[in-house]
């Protein structure tokens, strides 16, 4: 004999009424856990800016900056200056990123970022990095005409709120998917008629009578 079940507004109800706060309390707990996994898994990274100015205003060559900082020539002289350097037995010393970011769409500002694993470190990289873009970049393009603004910032932990807020949000609606398909699937296939409005809420099948158990 089959049956069939039709979502209906006393079958939801019922779910609801049962079921929500545990799915919310659960889906909130695999959200903290996930945020608290990011905190504690992810390494603390830490960034420190230098700023730039190209002198003639000429703001359109600073995309070609951005493409030089990430060119395997910029990163082979960089590391050999490293490797030179007063960190040169630092065992992560070549794991770093380094970005140019303009200031805006049409200013001639822009900043030399770097991250790295060490405050210290990233301020020192910061400068470096920019002693050698200046030196090298007049090797490949024409027109450069760029003096630096203002020293390596004081190197600040990278701001990872978004990530948090991501990554909660994703654990939330894992554990609220989770909870719900539990609680579909208990509701329906598990435990036994809790009233008995039971049958008609979930078969719609019309309640006929009851029958009371007698000891009889």
């Amino acid at each position: 004999m089959e049956y069939t079940m039709d979502l209906n507004k006393r079958m939801a109800g019922r779910f609801f009424k049962k079921y929500l706060f545990g799915i919310v309390l659960f889906g909130i707990l695999v959200g903290g856990i996930g945020v608290f996994a990011k905190l504690k898994l992810s390494p603390v990274e830490y960034t420190s800016q230098e700023l730039l100015v190209q002198n003639d205003g000429n703001h359109g060559l600073i995309s070609s900056y951005e493409q030089f900082v990430t060119s395997e020539k910029f990163t082979k002289v960089l590391n050999s200056e490293i490797d030179h350097g007063k960190w040169k037995n630092k065992d992560t010393r070549k794991e770093y990123e380094v970005t140019i970011t303009q200031q805006g769409t049409s200013s001639p500002f822009f900043t030399i970022g770097v991250t790295t694993d060490d405050p210290a470190y990233t301020r020192y990289l910061t400068t470096l990095s920019s002693h050698v873009f200046m030196a090298n970049i007049g090797k490949y393009l024409t027109g450069v005409n760029v003096s630096v603004v203002s020293t390596a910032s004081t190197a600040q932990k990278v701001n990872s709120l978004s990530d948090l807020i991501h990554v909660g949000l994703e654990s939330l609606g894992i554990g609220l998917v989770v909870a719900i398909i539990w609680s579909i699937f208990h509701m329906l296939l598990v435990g036994r008629l809790t009233d008995e409005y039971y049958i008609r809420d979930i078969y719609q099948v019309g309640l006929l009578g009851t029958l009371d158990k007698s000891n009889n």
